[in-house]
This record gives structure tokens, sequence and C-alpha cells, in this order.
């Protein structure tokens, strides 16, 4: 073949195509790869040929090549497509440039067209399509290794070669089809060339179906530039053309699904990829469309996600089966594909949804993600994606953490920050863990790095600010939680903000926020009462809580229903009784959701069996068992208060379960006393050992000690374990819920027109009582339904005079005292105290404990701000109950009681040791508290009915130490104090007179109240209320 002096037309003669490509391509790639036919030449032309064919099916194209050079030249041009086709693969994968070989094509063309010259038009024809011909598959061997440009050059060459053939006198019949077909193959390749310009892709596409509209795959290509366009009718129409031009084409069935994603149409998605499988079992493209299809229908519709995690898991054991049978290189291409199938997987078990229990579901759920991270794993490293990485350990450790498994969940959580060190979510997750261990150094360390990260973060924001106003400094917390507020705007940001704010006394801020309070509120209660009733509200504002069997779905978790915290509410002197009703109802609910949730599944099969059967049923026996519930079994206002219950109940009557938290506070001594008062003592860890111990212990009454306070179960409580179950001491207030049956009252906290919830009241009020029925009843104790202690804790006995200068207080003058939380403290009655103190003799002081220092300050600044001096306002540390009673019943000579939310335990401690205390009663059951054990003691001038009268009762009080000088006191009320109102001397000897005839401190005997009372609820068909005789 290589040239003489005459050049190559001298020497080309009447070539065909085949010759052309085997001069230039296999002169290039073959010789020049130094691969030679490994048959010996005397083999015959036939086992030649079979064993080319051979070598090329197994992937030699180099020895397949050089077995077909040695062939004649007429058995070559029976091949000439596939040497062509083998020849530009070799040159791919060799990596080699065709611009190397291109002098020889355009010598080979130059030639072909000067031998064409010579010859009669009629037989022209066929070299001419030749030369098309070469020029097309030059062009392709171009755009294989990225020469784009030279590409297109040789298309459109190409191009204009099949149109002139086309167009001239000579061509007819199979020439003419095969030039048209030609053209639409030639204007294909352009278009897939023109990568950077989709509307001329699009115009050669259409060109080329002009040419020949039966090329299925220009129709599918078309069809996926007009979905970029969004152009979606003429993109449906050029799907539906490709797969009814080829039913066979598996890419085009594909193609088609995929287009249907993209218009939502997931249903028909599914259809078309599982008609491309019928066609191609092992097509994995399709197998990973369904799941996607699958993916975001269940995004749209909860309803499908059940469906989801089945598609999801049979396809990944389908994809296991397909992959396991490739060799490693051709893994690599599915792996990430496969990653994210088994994230996508685990994420909807992490979420609740599949068959079988919690428990069940989150091992599934850390198994596949385990699988996932594996497959990332496996990943090159330039290609891995660590994001996806980092996310997967995250979410096992969210699973772990479900699993009240704190350990591996810490060690997942720190997975996830190896692989992403400023993951957020990581970072702050880890916070939590090491909160939950008790480590809050560490766990502020990790949540500020999260806020280093993203200052916007407002979960990080939010839980370090928590973690700052329990542990550190409520001041420090207050920037943070506004910042969560101001970030994402929820409810629970601003409640947490409010309450912080409120512990600070900061009330002028307070009243700003005072109207956005009762704005969000009302939000809450139309939320909850679109939920009430069950109806679907906007997607955007409603979350949906039911699905259609209502039941509660996993989205119905306790944080669904966003709210200010119950017990916090209770000191917001903005809210009306109906306003406390609503969120306690709206809190029990939570509790139900929470407990169906997050307790049942992870119990036993035999505790679920025994969960059902035990609700409806009420045993008969001598012997009843009670049981109470708490985590406030140590030194404790609770404990100070039920201890002599429990001690004093009735043991061949009753048998006494007590249960015990101890995670949320460490036991201490009055833990082992609790321990010895009772029958059973079960210290419990989590929420399903307690439930399955309390089936066993087939219990006939259940209490709850801890409603709604720190490290309470009352998830428990929502489950009916008992036949009858109440709340008492933790929550002053009804919880109007389903699941309690009693709360203990007594005429002054709750008067009779209080024991059933009025049928009229606001807007949308109605639908959430009928909802949750009419709570609980009442168990309403003849004098108090405080029960106290204090006879066995705190002794009466002689003690040394109190040296006030060891609290810091001045030698002489009357001392005000108030030991309660400062943040029952509010404006109105702190501008009461402060007249009192300005009306009161001089030397008067204000004794208040600093149970959070940095409200001190500002409500020194309150006090000059309303003319008083600071130094009367006298706060020290905590004191010690245990301790220091008495010594304060000595120097203390009247408490002043906060009025929204009153000293409850603590009233009852400075009437045990002699402190008159003066009240102003409101209308819900916290502020009412004082004055149901002032009036079980028979002490009604100490409980007020105005401000007015309070401040004037304080002041009269205070100088009526001063022999002559009350009657120059002028009230608000009346022109002077009078002569028949009572002395402060007076009022103490009446306190001490009504302790010792033992009507209110009396345990022994408002336990067999308790106890009757308890005989008749258990015979009774259904609660009702309850009024044991005195």
């Amino acid at each position: 073949f290589v040239a003489g002096p005459r050049g190559l037309s001298g020497a080309l003669g009447p070539l065909s195509l085949c010759r052309l490509l085997q001069g230039a391509i296999l002169w290039a790639l073959v010789w020049g790869a130094g691969t030679s036919c490994p048959l010996a030449a005397s083999e015959d032309e036939k086992a030649t040929e079979r064993y080319a064919l051979d070598q090329a099916a197994a992937g030699h194209l180099a020895v397949a090549l050089a077995c077909m050079e040695r062939l004649p030249m007429d058995v070559r041009d029976q091949h000439v497509c596939s040497i062509a086709t083998w020849s530009m693969d070799l040159a791919h994968h060799q990596q080699r440039q065709p611009s190397a070989v291109d002098p020889i094509v355009k010598e080979c063309i130059q030639a072909l067209d000067e031998y064409v010259k010579g010859l009669p038009p009629k037989e022209t024809s066929s070299y001419i399509y030749q030369k098309a011909e070469v020029l097309f598959l030059w062009g392709n061997m171009h755009r294989k290794v990225g020469t784009t440009a030279q590409s297109i050059t040789y298309y459109r060459r190409s191009s204009k070669v099949f149109r002139k053939l086309h167009g001239m006198k000579e061509t007819t019949g199979d020439m003419k089809s095969k030039c048209a077909n030609g053209m639409a193959v030639v204007q294909h390749n352009l278009a897939m060339a023109t990568v950077t310009d989709d509307t001329k892709a699009i115009d050669y596409y259409l060109e080329a179906l002009k040419w020949n509209n039966k090329q299925a795959q220009s129709h599918t290509n078309v069809a996926q530039l007009f979905e970029k366009s969004q152009a979606w009718d003429k993109a449906e129409y050029h799907h539906q053309e490709a797969i009814s031009k080829d039913p066979r084409m598996v890419e085009g069935w594909y193609h088609y699904g995929l287009f249907m994603g993209k218009v939502d149409r997931h249903l028909e998605a599914v259809t078309q990829f599982r008609k491309a499988l019928s066609l191609k079992s092992d097509f994995l493209k399709a197998h990973f469309g369904i799941t996607t299809s699958y993916q975001k229908m269940a995004a749209t519709n909860p309803a499908m996600k059940e469906m989801a995690v089945r598609v999801y898991v049979d396809t990944i054991q389908t994809i296991r089966r397909r992959l396991s049978a490739m060799p490693a290189k051709a893994q690599r291409q599915w792996l990430r594909d496969y990653a994210e199938l088994l994230y996508n997987t685990a994420t909807l078990y992490l979420a609740g949804v599949g068959s079988g229990d919690r428990s069940s579901l989150m091992l599934n759920a850390i198994q596949y993600l385990e699988d996932a991270t594996k497959s990332f794993k496996q990943l090159p490293a330039s290609t891995r994606p660590l994001d996806m990485l980092s996310y997967a350990f995250n979410n096992k450790g969210i699973a772990y953490d479900k699993l009240n498994k704190q350990a591996e969940a810490l060690a997942a959580f720190e997975s996830a920050l190896e692989s992403n060190p400023n993951f957020t979510e990581a970072l702050t997750n880890a916070g939590n863990m090491h909160k939950q261990q008790g480590d809050t150094h560490k766990a502020v360390e990790y949540y500020k790095a999260a806020i280093k990260v993203d200052s916007n973060f407002a979960e990080a924001h939010n839980n370090l600010a928590a973690v700052l106003s329990d542990y550190t400094s409520v001041k420090d917390a207050i920037p943070h939680y506004w910042s969560a507020m101001q970030t994402l705007p929820t409810n629970d940001a601003f409640y947490n903000y409010l309450h912080a704010i409120k512990r600070l006394c900061g009330w002028q801020r307070r009243h700003r926020l005072g109207l956005s309070l009762h704005l969000r509120l009302a939000w809450d209660i139309e939320y909850f009462r679109q939920v009430a009733e069950g109806s679907t509200g906007s997607a955007a504002t409603y979350p949906e809580v039911y699905d259609q069997f209502g039941q509660p779905s996993p989205e119905a978790h306790s944080d669904t229903t966003s709210s200010i915290h119950a017990l916090h509410a209770l000191s917001h002197e903005f809210l009306e009784v109906w306003q406390l009703e609503v969120i306690s109802k709206m809190h029990c609910a939570r509790v139900s959701w929470a407990a169906q949730l997050t307790v049942v599944p992870l119990l036993s099969s035999a505790a679920q069996t025994l969960l059902r059967k035990r609700r409806t049923l009420k045993p008969k026996r001598k012997m009843r068992r009670i049981g109470y519930i708490s985590a406030d079994f140590r030194r404790h206002p609770v404990t100070s208060a039920i201890l002599g219950l429990l001690e004093a109940h009735n043991r061949p009557r009753f048998k006494v379960h007590c249960y015990h938290n101890p995670a949320a506070n460490p036991p201490d001594a009055i833990t082992e006393r609790v321990e010895k008062a009772c029958d059973v003592f079960l210290a419990v860890k989590s929420a399903e050992e307690l439930v399955e111990s309390i089936l066993l212990h087939d219990l006939d009454i259940l209490f709850d000690l801890n409603s709604n306070s720190e490290g309470s179960m009352e998830k428990v409580m929502a489950l009916r374990l008992a036949p009858i179950q109440g709340s008492y001491l933790g929550f002053p207030f009804s919880l109007s819920s389903r699941y309690l049956d009693y709360s203990v009252a007594d005429r002054v906290v709750l008067p009779p027109s209080s024991y059933d919830i009025p049928r009229s009241g606001p807007r949308g009020w109605g639908p959430v009582r009928k909802h949750l029925g009419k709570g609980e009843r009442l168990l309403v104790m003849p004098e108090s339904f405080l029960v106290l202690s204090h006879r066995l804790l705190h002794p009466l006995r002689s003690v040394p005079a109190p040296v006030r200068a060891d609290y810091g207080l001045p030698k002489s003058g009357l001392v005000l005292c108030n030991f309660g939380q400062l943040y029952k403290i509010n404006e109105r009655i702190f501008s009461v105290w402060v007249q009192i103190l300005l009306r009161a003799p001089p030397s008067t002081v204000l004794w208040l404990l600093r149970f959070l220092p940095d409200a001190v300050p500002g409500l020194r600044a309150e006090a000059r701000a309303r003319g008083l001096d600071p130094d009367r306002l006298h706060f020290t540390d905590l004191l010690d109950a245990q301790d220091h009673l008495l010594l304060k019943g000595a120097i203390c000579d009247l408490a002043l009681d906060t009025t929204v939310y009153n000293g409850h335990i603590g009233t009852a401690d400075l009437l045990w040791v002699g402190v008159p205390v003066l009240t102003l009663p409101n209308q819900a059951m916290p502020s009412r508290v004082a004055s149901s054990l002032l009036l079980a003691l028979a002490m009604p001038y100490l409980v007020a009915s105005s401000f007015w009268e309070y401040e004037d009762r304080a002041v009269c009080l205070l100088w009526s130490t001063r022999k002559g000088k009350r009657k120059g006191i002028r009230t608000t009320t009346r022109p002077a104090c009078q002569p028949l109102d009572p002395t402060l001397q007076e009022l103490r000897k009446a306190v001490l007179a009504g302790r010792d005839a033992g009507r209110l401190f009396n345990t022994t005997r408002w336990t067999l109240q308790y106890e009757r009372a308890w005989g008749m609820a258990l015979t009774l068909p259904k609660p009702m209320h309850l009024l044991p005789v005195s």
C-alpha cells in the first residue's frame, strides 16, 4: 500500500471503502501497536475469518483487525462496517489521537475524488456514498476522543456529500433510500456533537427525522432536549414516537419513564420503567428509576411510604444479585446509586415506616446505613460523596439514640464529623448526646462549634441556650434564644425566649411579647382544633397528624403541635383559665401520640399483649395495689409532702409501689427513707422498663407525681396501665386528659362551679373538648388538697436564737420574705411589694432568695425606678430547708405571696414555723393553693380579695408592731387601720394554734380520707367526682 512516486492517486485504482479504511486505520492502529495475527499463514480463509470475529467478540480488537488484514480484499469488503467500528474502538482504548491519521484519510479521499472524475455518472454513486460514509465514521472517531470541533467538521462534510448524492439524477431506488438513511444518521450524530447549543441540536434532530422518521433514537434524544426547555407536549410526542417506532428499544422506555417523573406522573413512570425491565431484566437504571418514582410519591403522599419501603427492599435484593455477578470495575458505576438507595430505605425506616415494632425498624435502619457507608467508601476518593457519607453516619446515630444506645449514637455522630467536620447537624446531635450523659461542658463546645460553622443554625442556638439557662447563666442564654427565634420563628423558639425573659424578670420585654403570645397561642389552638377534627390543613401550615384510618402517623410525635410548655404557662399572667385548659389538653394529646410511637414499639410482645388485656380489667382483691411514679423521691418539695402519705397508708388495705427515675436526679438520704416506706421500690431507667414493671405488678391505682416537670415519664400514664389513674402535686392544674381519671383538689383551689368544663366558651374550644372528652374527675378533700409531712421531716424543737448577720440581714427592723422562684414575680405584684416597703417602717426589708443571680440586678433596678432604695431588697443564696426552716421562722415577720403562681409547699413550710403568709387568689388553681392552706388553718384575714386590700393589710400588720403608730396609717380602701384588725403577733399565734390543732398538718387524718375515696372509686362503674366526708 505504500505510495510510489506517483502518489496515492496512481496506486489506487478502483479501491472500495474497505481498502481506504484498512489502508489508513489498520496501518495506524494495528502496526502502530505492534500486533500481528497469531494464526499460521497456512490457515484457510474461513478459519481466519471466524477467528477474527471471535477475537473481536472477546474484546481483542487489535488481534481481530490484524487477522482481517490477512484476508483477501473481497472477503474484507463483507466486514467493512465491523472493521471501521473495531478500528475506532481500538483507537479510543489506546487513547490514540485520530489527528495522527487525518493526513492519510485526506489523501485517500482526494484520491477517491480524482478517481471518480474519470468514471461515467451512473458508476459514481457507490463511490460518493462510500466517501460520505468515510467522513461520517471519521467524525465518530473524533467525537469519541473529544475533539468535537473536528467531528462536527467531518459530519458536515459527510452531510454535504449525502445531500449532493441524494439530489443527483442518477441516484435512484435503493441508493436513494440508503442515502436518506445515511443523511438521517449524520444529522443525528451532528446533533449529539452539538452539546453546547440545544437549539441547534434540536434543529439537527428534526432534520434527521425529516430524512428518516423511523429513527427511534433521534426521537428519544430530541424529546430530552425539549424537556430541558420544558416543552412538555413536544417532549411527550417524541417519546411516544420513539417507542412506537421501536417498541423493543430499552432506552426509549427508560427515558419515557424519566419524562413521566419530571411531570409528576410517577405511577405512569413506574409502568414505563417496568416495560424497560421486561425487555432487559438486568437494566439497572430502570430499577433505580422505579425507586426514585416511589420516593417522590412517598414525599407527597404519606400513604405511599409503606409501598415505597417494600419496593426499595425488593429492588435492593435484585441489585445485589446483579452486582455480585459483575466484575469489580463494572460495579463501580452503580455503587453510588446503590448506596443512595440504601440510604433512602434507611431514612424511611428511621421515620417509623415499615412493618414491625419500632425497635426492629431502627435496627433495619442501622443495617441499611451500615451497608450504605460501606458502598460509599468503596468509591474512589475523588468521587466519594462525603456529604452523603456524613448524613448516613448522622442518621445511624439518630437510630441508635431512638434505641436508647447513647454510646453507639455518639460514636456514629463522631464518624459523621470525621467525614465532614463542619456538619452542623452532627455537631448538634453530638452535643445532645453529651448533654444526656451529663457532660454539659462538652455539649456546649459542640453547640458552639455548630454555630461557628453556621451562625443561623437555629437548633444549635436553641440547644445551647437551654444548657446555658439550666446550668450556667440565663443572661448568656438570652442572645441564643433570640437568634433561634429570628432564624427559625417557630412557636417553640418564641416560648423558650419568653420563659427566659420571665426568669430574668424582664417585664418590659415581656409586655412587648404579650400580644405575640396571644396570637401564637391562638395559632396553636386553631391548629389543634383541626387536628382534633381530623381535618386537613394547608401542607405548609398544618402538617398531617392523622392518616386515613384516624391513627397517629409517624409525624405525630411529641413536637408536632408545638405549644407553650404547660407548666411554664401557669405562671403567665397574660393567660386566662380557658387558655390554660386548652394548653393542658394539647400537652396531653402530644403525650398520648408520643406514647404510641415511642414507648409501645419498644415493649416486648408479651408486655404488649398484657397491655391490651389490662386496660379495662378491675380485679377484686382485699389488698389494693397503689403505685406512685416520680423522679423526685429525694430532698424535694414533692417528697416532703408525699412521704407521710407513703408511711401512713393502711397496710392491710393497701400495698404501696413506688417507681423512681434516678436519671433525672441522683438519690439521697430521703430516697432511702421513701424506699423504707414502700412495700415495693423500683428504680427504672426507661419508659419501657417502667411499663413492663407496672404491668407485672398489676396495680389497681396509679398516680403520677411528676406530670409536666423535669424527669417526667408521663407517656407511661397515657398507656392506661391501671384501672384508676391520676395526677397529683407535679402539675397544679387539671390536665383534662383521657388517660387520667382523677385529680386531687379541694373546695378552695377548685370551687364546685369549676368541677365541669363549661359548655360555652371561645370559638374553637368546643371541638377540642369534644375530641378529648371532659378530662379527669376530682377527688375533693375536705380541708386542703395538699398532704403535708412536716411532722416527720421537720419535727419541732427548740433552736438557738438566730443571728441575723449570718444571713446578711440588718440587726433590727421587720423582715418581709418570699422564698419562691423569682420567675413567679410579675410586675404588678412587685409594684405592690415596693409600695408596701415605701409605706412600712423605714427599717423593713424584703428577703428574697437568689435562685437566679442574673435576675438580681434587674429587680434592684426596678425597685430604684419605683423610688425604693435597692438595699431594702435583700438576696441570699438558697437555704437548706432541713437546717434553716426553723431559723427562717424565727427571723421572718410576714411572708408576701405571689399571685399568679403561689408558693405551695414553700407556703406550708412558713406556716409550719408560724410565719403568717399574705396571699391574693386568682382564678386558676396555682394561684389558690396558699388560700387553701390558710383557710384550712382558719386564717381568712390573710386571704386578700384585691391588690389594694393586699397592700393595706400588709401595711397595717407591719405597723401593728409599733404601739400607737397604726392608728395614723392611712389606707386606700378605708380611712385608717381598724382597732379590730389583728396584729402581726396575734396572727403568728393563730397560725401556730392552727398548726397544733392538727387539721392541716395531720397526715394520718388526710390519708384516711384519701383511702376512703379510693375504696369508693374502685366500686364505681365509671369515674365521678368524689367528696369524702371530713
